[in-house]
């Protein structure tokens, strides 16, 4: 006879039992499968760590002047190099790049990182977003320069000079100044000399003074002596002061008071600038600014400075005190690669 089994849970799953002996294995005892192995994953290869700038492995590199032409000046370079290792731990080579255009590119490019640049090649590079001014390199006393606007005393204008002071009226307004020239013809110099193109002119730009156009002359003393003659320009722009040239003094002995100062730039004019890379590793700039300027007080560095570079002196500089000079320069859309090439 058959027997209907109903297990609580299983009421539609019918057991027949016919007769047979069952056997039942406890649930611990049941095999589990074996997980499966997880899939192997090929490794993301990896760039190798970059070596940090200064080493001996990846040193800085202190660019000489494009006319390094001397085994004197390429020995005291390599001076100057070794000089910085031993004072900062900083490794530095040196390199001799074909011209300033060179030096930028090399700048760039990270093949240089330490250099004195010309005005305008400091300019370009500063622009570029490449440097930093660190050091300021001295002409005599000064690190700057300044400029001045002249003209004839019968042209009509209106000095805010006092001859006596050698500066500008105290209470003197430059933009008041300046706007006596709007619609005149200047005489510039060529543009490669700030004191008697660029500057000037970019500062009248920079108001928004409008001239007439310029006539172009080849040195500053061609300015002064063009404006002693009517028709030829009306004012023009020298350094500070080429009226007293001894050639001009004796070939117009009245030349200081034919020609007169209407307005006198400020010394913002720099002379070369020690610049560094913005890509050196944080404190570098600062402190081998500070090792340069401690070697150009010895004699050994001094010497080494004066036959590399051929500079005498050095202050410690920044680029805010260059601001101006280098809104001016901008201003007059001069094309700066062609200056300083």
């Amino acid at each position: 006879m058959l027997r209907r089994i109903i297990l609580p849970g299983l009421a539609s799953i019918p057991l027949l039992l016919l007769g047979c002996n069952l056997t039942f294995i406890p649930v611990s005892e049941v095999p589990t499968p074996s997980p499966k192995a997880p899939a192997t994953q090929t490794p993301i290869p990896t760039s190798p760590p970059a070596l940090v700038l200064g080493t001996r492995d990846n040193p800085l590199i202190l660019a000489l002047p494009p006319d390094t032409s001397t085994q004197a000046q390429v020995d005291s370079g390599n001076y100057l190099a070794e000089k910085i290792l031993e004072l900062t731990g900083y490794a530095v080579v040196t390199s001799i790049p074909d011209s300033y255009t060179a030096l930028i590119e090399d700048l760039e490019k990270g093949n240089a990182h330490m250099a004195a640049l010309p005005p305008f090649a400091y300019v370009h590079a500063y622009q570029l977003d490449l440097v930093q001014a660190g050091l300021a390199t001295l002409e005599g006393d000064a690190i700057t320069y300044g400029a001045q606007l002249i003209a004839n005393q019968d042209a009509g204008f209106t000095s805010y000079y006092n001859a006596k002071t050698k500066t500008n009226f105290e209470d003197a307004d430059e933009k008041t100044a300046l706007q006596q020239f709007t619609g005149k013809h200047p005489c510039w110099t060529n543009a490669e000399f700030a004191s008697g193109n660029t500057v000037p002119a970019g500062l009248l730009s920079r108001y928004g003074i409008e001239t007439a156009p310029a006539v172009v002359l080849q040195s500053h003393h061609d300015v002064v002596r063009a404006l002693r003659y009517e028709g030829f320009c009306d004012f023009g722009a020298t350094y500070i002061d080429a009226r007293t040239f001894p050639a001009l003094q004796e070939e117009f002995p009245d030349v200081m008071e034919e020609i007169v100062v209407i307005w006198r730039i400020p010394n913002i004019i720099p002379y070369d600038v020690v610049s560094f890379s913005t890509r050196m590793p944080p404190g570098a700039h600062e402190e081998i600014s500070q090792t340069i300027l401690t070697l150009s007080r010895t004699i050994d560095g001094a010497a080494a400075l004066q036959t590399a570079f051929g500079i005498q002196y050095l202050e410690t500089t920044d680029d805010y005190f260059y601001t101006q000079f280098r809104e001016d320069v901008i201003a007059s859309g001069a094309d700066l690669e062609t200056l300083y090439e």
